[in-house]
């Protein structure tokens, strides 16, 4: 990135403000109400920048791969679109964490996969801009929890809070969520 000190700079404030907010008292992270939630959001961000790690991205790999899988990815369904390519490709693995791109420099959640120490993003590859400079930092998730979690679950992703809590615990988490505290009312919709 032009300026990849400063982006770092960026995401690590950005991942201590987010500890910060999520830390205090009684806070819940993404629906998870329970005791495990609220330990969960007191942890997870400095877990992840404990335990997370910067990767570069091999764009001729990635477009290279693209043409032998089986499966064909899609736009905005990262999570499922690296479980897919992960369960293809056995040498493949699966990473969550951030990415931050030179024409949208804010992080953005996101899954991706990993060969060799560099990232296989077929997703953002879908986008046409294999020129465009990205920043990704994030955790690889080993593949045999991956797929626990997907058959557990019934959900393509994310796991990295799970991860998260089990590697923090020695326990898994309590994966159910209960989404009605998000109260998400349709009449606001209307407003975008």
């Amino acid at each position: 990135m032009t300026d990849e000190n400063g982006i770092k700079q960026f995401l690590t404030e950005y991942l201590n403000n987010m500890h910060e907010m999520y830390s205090r008292e009684g806070s819940m992270i993404w629906g998870w109400t329970s005791k495990n939630g609220q330990y969960l959001a007191k942890h997870y961000f400095k877990w992840v920048q404990e335990h997370g790690s910067y990767y570069e991205r091999d764009v001729d790999l990635t477009n290279e791969l693209l043409n032998r899988v089986y499966y064909t990815p899609r736009l905005k369904e990262c999570y499922a679109n690296s479980l897919h390519i992960m369960n293809e490709q056995n040498e493949i693995g699966y990473c969550e964490g951030w990415m931050i791109s030179s024409n949208i420099p804010i992080p953005i959640e996101h899954a991706w996969n990993i060969k060799d120490g560099k990232v296989l993003d077929f997703t953002s590859t879908l986008w046409g801009r294999d020129d465009e400079e990205r920043l990704y930092f994030g955790v690889q998730i080993p593949s045999n929890f991956v797929r626990e979690e997907c058959i557990k679950t019934g959900v393509t992703g994310p796991y990295l809070q799970s991860f998260a809590y089990e590697q923090l615990t020695g326990e898994p988490m309590n994966t159910e969520r209960d989404y009605s505290a998000w109260n998400d009312d349709e009449e606001d919709d209307e407003d975008w």
